[in-house]
């Protein structure tokens, strides 16, 4: 039993405080609400209360959390947006006489655009941040740490109204548009969150990105390159040939962009030769698009070569240890049908699905991969019904002091009778019920995925009755201890 006279920590230890202390106590009993009721008190500084109605303040959880589905998802929307502004620009300046003589359609597409950098202006306001590793979700602090930011003079910038001036001053505009560019200082972190959220498919995210920004590249170099194409005077050689008798003006905005969007692509990729330049600028312009060209040529190799690579060291990796374990079981003079389980054992054990989660898991500190494997399994662990109506504490408990085994193929796992010394959650394989030689049921558990554990063994097994492996399982073993 704590006393008043316990928990008194003034400097003087007077009555008053000791009372004011027992007052404490009594008031945190009565919940978090009580304490708004008690502000008319005096306290300590060091009181006990006084210390938890500032952790209570500090708590609010009423931000948006950084980490959430949904504002992943947002942000993805926000890179859509930039990644469209970003591929019209360009295309209003080398063609601002007729994009924007009216409002067009893109142009509105833009403004569509530019409410939803709006919108996000109101979500950045109101979503947490880290601060030394603390979550801080307090809509009062991250407003007031949003406005005093960087980011907040550069969003307010970009977010001016300029597209309203298109029917007085639409050449203006199209200049004015360039402070759209300020966006592009979100770009990283846009990006990284996207390979964040596709981390599985982190081999068709690279090739996408590098497919992105050769497409962008060819764009702007195509814009670049119809503003060296416009010829009033109809004496530039260096464009491709009109056989017609109207004039390059004359055609739609769609086909000058592609005739253009060809002409750069052609050349990048060494297709089409073009036309040979007369200007010293010209020429320039032609071999930095072809710099550009090999630039991203190199670029998709490397990409490719580093996929390759980390498939392949698994791979060599698996085959020295192959080689290695045939060389020994020979030398000791193993029998070919042991030798072939073992063989057997050891490819699945390193070419399943989970193989690359386990030395991926090897990578972490204890504590941390303890952590993960917690919150991967408790879920799990909590549905058995043995574990029915225990508390959280003891599933968190249960659940990291889990093991990862696997199990060689064609083993008896236990049978009818055996004294049970441990609890086994299958991850993934075929289990097997076999009562007198005969198979009842097979389970068969295809995970791909390090964070699915769905089946979990909690049958009493009759006379004569094994529980049997006809493929290697992977699976998480709790031992019981009396």
């Amino acid at each position: 039993m704590v006393k008043s006279s316990d928990v008194s920590l003034g400097s003087k230890g007077s009555k008053g405080s000791k009372g004011s202390e027992m007052m404490s106590w009594r008031v945190l009993s009565f919940g978090r609400r009580s304490i708004g009721r008690s502000t008319g008190r005096v306290h300590s500084n060091f009181s006990l209360h006084t210390r938890l109605a500032s952790v209570v303040v500090e708590d609010r959880q009423d931000a948006f959390d950084p980490k959430a589905t949904l504002v992943k998802v947002w942000e993805q929307v926000l890179l859509l947006c930039l990644l469209h502004e970003s591929f019209l620009l360009p295309y209003f300046l080398a063609f601002q006489p007729e994009a924007v003589e009216k409002v067009s359609m893109l142009f509105v597409v833009v403004i569509i655009c530019e409410v939803v950098f709006a919108v996000d202006l109101y979500v950045r306001a109101n979503t947490g941040y880290y601060s030394d590793g603390n979550l801080i979700r307090d809509t009062k602090r991250t407003i007031k740490k949003y406005v005093r930011s960087r980011r907040f003079v550069l969003d307010v910038v970009a977010i001016l109204p300029t597209q309203i001036l298109v029917t007085w001053y639409p050449h203006q505009v199209v200049k004015l548009l360039s402070v759209k560019l300020l966006r592009w200082s979100r770009f990283p972190h846009l990006v990284s969150n996207l390979d964040e959220f596709y981390a599985k498919h982190f081999v068709v995210l690279k090739l996408l990105k590098v497919l992105a920004s050769t497409v962008y590249l060819a764009h702007v170099l195509a814009c670049i390159r119809y503003s060296f194409g416009e010829d009033k005077s109809h004496t530039n050689t260096w464009l491709p040939p009109d056989s017609s008798e109207s004039s390059m003006h004359s055609r739609s905005l769609h086909r000058q962009y592609l005739t253009s969007l060809f002409w750069s692509v052609g050349i990048m990729t060494g297709l089409f030769e073009g036309e040979l330049p007369e200007r010293a600028t010209e020429s320039l312009f032609t071999i930095l698009v072809a710099l550009c060209g090999f630039s991203m040529f190199t670029t998709l190799c490397a990409t490719i070569f580093v996929i390759s690579k980390c498939e392949s060291d698994n791979a060599e990796a698996m085959g020295a240890r192959i080689n290695q374990l045939v060389h020994v079981l020979s030398f000791h003079r193993v029998p070919e049908k042991q030798q072939a389980k073992a063989i057997e054992y050891l490819k699945r054990y390193y070419t399943d699905a989970e193989s690359t989660d386990r030395e991926t898991a090897k990578l972490l500190c204890p504590s941390i991969a303890n952590d993960i494997q917690v919150e991967l399994l408790k879920s799990t662990i909590a549905h058995v019904s043995l574990f029915g109506g225990c508390s959280d504490q003891f599933i968190v408990a249960l659940t990291s002091l889990l093991e990862m085994i696997a199990v060689p193929a064609q083993t008896t796992l236990f049978s009818a009778g055996d004294y049970g010394d441990a609890m086994y959650v299958v991850h993934s394989g075929v289990l097997t019920i076999v009562v007198n030689f005969v198979t009842l049921q097979s389970y068969q558990r295809r995970m791909r995925f390090y964070t699915s554990c769905r089946a979990s063994i909690a049958k009493e097994c009759s006379k004569d009755t094994q529980i049997v492996h006809p493929q290697s399982p992977l699976m998480w073993k709790q031992s019981c201890t009396s």
